[in-house]
């Protein structure tokens, strides 16, 4: 006998299928637990009028649209996990609470599972066509930010690590740019172990990008937070970086959204970011990968003491990941 859920919906129960289907079998018990937590929250949040997939990919999780949620005017978007509860909708709604645009949100726990309701907007896109435009995105970001990243006692616990989510990442980038021969350093992972650790934790998005902006009703909406704890310094860092691929310098995107919030000069930090976001783009946009390695060089190298000093202990190491 099957152990998957049949879901009482025929849409709901070809949904859960199509994204079963897509899910690796490692992670499978995961999804499994999920389906399990999703059997009873369906009622127990009032949700009605199953309005499909809103994403369908390989990872362990539901992510889906109802029509009607009570106390979101438009419906919600339902996300349901089958293990620990994610720092997502803590953060989000301690953001919300102080005044930061993000949408109108409720989480929990079930079964051994938990989940995220957010509620539906219909958003466009934001404006990232003109190096104008990106300023005034990163002016808008920037403003935010010491509220973002403030202590929060209601997010901390659910925080995950900025070190923990970001090395084995960066490593894997590193993979994909020493595969194509691309000018990579050594000493270059010891500065990203530094630099992720560097300084107190806060509380970080963690994922800033134009595909976790939105516009509605002519306001900007941050959502989709990857929830990490790190220095204040990496949502500025990671958001520099991505703009490269719009043209724009990750020096003068960082500067200026760090004037704004009252941050340190750009440094390893961003150095190390430039890493990270070459080596997701090397394979689709060389040039681009290019010119953040050239970026990436110049940070990572311009405090020649501590570069030496980063290379002389990766020397010393056995593996870090290369």
């Amino acid at each position: 006998m099957s152990s998957y859920i049949v879901m009482s919906s025929d849409a709901l129960g070809v949904a859960v299928a199509a994204q079963r289907r897509r899910v690796p079998k490692m992670d499978r018990p995961a999804f499994e637990r999920a389906v399990l937590v999703l059997h009873g929250l369906i009622e127990a949040l009032g949700l009605a009028g199953f309005a499909g997939s809103v994403v369908q990919d390989g990872k362990p999780r539901l992510l889906l649209r109802f029509a009607a949620a009570p106390g979101f005017a438009h419906g919600a978007v339902l996300k349901v996990y089958g293990d620990r509860p994610r720092g997502e909708g803590p953060l989000l709604a301690a953001w919300g609470a102080c005044g930061v645009p993000t949408p109108l949100v409720r989480y929990g726990e079930a079964a051994g599972g938990s989940w995220l309701l957010l509620e539906y907007l219909d958003l466009t896109p934001v404006d990232l066509s003109s190096s104008g435009a990106c300023a005034a995105m990163t002016d808008m970001l920037a403003s935010w930010g010491d509220v973002m990243h403030a202590e929060s006692s209601e997010a901390a616990p659910f925080l995950r690590s900025l070190p923990d989510v970001m090395l084995p990442r960066w490593r894997q980038a590193i993979g994909a740019l020493r595969r194509v021969d691309a000018p990579v350093q050594r000493h270059w992972a010891v500065l990203a172990e530094r630099s992720y650790a560097h300084g107190p934790a806060r509380p970080l998005h963690g994922d800033l990008a134009a595909a976790n902006l939105g516009i509605a009703a002519g306001r900007l909406v941050i959502f989709d937070a990857s929830a990490l704890a790190g220095p204040a310094a990496f949502d500025a860092a990671r958001w520099a970086a991505r703009l490269a691929r719009f043209g724009v310098d990750p020096r003068a995107a960082y500067e200026r959204w760090a004037e704004r919030e009252g941050l340190g000069p750009a440094g390893a930090l961003l150095g190390v970011e430039c890493v990270l976001e070459a080596g997701a783009l090397i394979a689709a946009h060389p040039d681009v990968a290019e010119a953040l390695l050239r970026v990436a060089a110049a940070l990572l190298d311009e405090n020649e003491t501590l570069a030496k000093a980063a290379s002389r202990k990766a020397d010393q190491a056995c593996d870090h990941g290369w």
